[in-house]
C-alpha cells in the first residue's frame, strides 16, 4: 500500500514538475513574440527616417545647382519619375526616356550645371514620392 502512494506521489511531482516547464516555454515565447513586434515597430521608423533624410534635400525646397540636379537624374532613374524645366519648357522627363538614351551625355546637355533649380516633389496617398521636378531659377 505504502508503494502505490509512493508511486501516486512521484505522479504527482513529475506532473506539476511538467506543467511548471510547459508554463515556462509558453512564457518564454510571449515574451519573444513581444520583442519581436517592439524590433519591427523600431525598424520601420528607422527606414521611415532614413527615407525622410535622403529625400531632404528635394522638400526642404532649397535651390540646388545643376550638377545636384545632374547626380539626382542618375540616382533616382529607374525608381522615380524626374523632370527638369527650363523656364515653360520641359527639358527632361524621365519617364519619357528610353534606357539607351538615358545617359550622362543625355542629361548634360539638358541640365545646365553651374545655374540654380528649385525642387518640388509630389507625394501618392501612401506618402511615397512619385515625382521630383526641377525648375531652373
Amino acid at each position: 500500500m505504502t508503494d502505490i502512494i509512493v508511486e501516486y506521489l512521484k505522479q504527482g511531482i513529475n506532473l506539476f514538475l511538467n506543467s511548471l516547464t510547459i508554463i515556462m516555454i509558453v512564457g518564454t515565447f510571449a515574451v519573444v513574440s513581444v520583442v519581436s513586434a517592439s524590433v519591427r515597430t523600431q525598424e520601420a521608423a528607422n527606414e521611415r527616417m532614413a527615407e525622410a533624410a535622403e529625400f531632404n534635400q528635394f522638400t526642404s525646397g532649397e535651390v540646388m545647382r545643376g550638377s545636384d540636379v545632374i547626380a539626382a537624374l542618375m540616382k533616382y532613374r529607374n525608381s522615380i519619375q524626374i523632370t527638369v524645366y527650363d523656364g515653360t519648357a520641359l527639358k527632361i522627363d524621365s519617364d519619357a526616356v528610353s534606357a539607351t538614351d538615358y545617359n550622362l551625355e543625355y542629361i548634360s546637355a539638358r541640365v545646365i550645371p553651374e545655374e540654380a533649380y528649385k525642387p518640388t516633389v509630389e507625394f501618392n496617398p501612401n506618402g511615397e514620392i512619385t515625382l521630383i521636378r526641377f525648375d531652373l531659377q
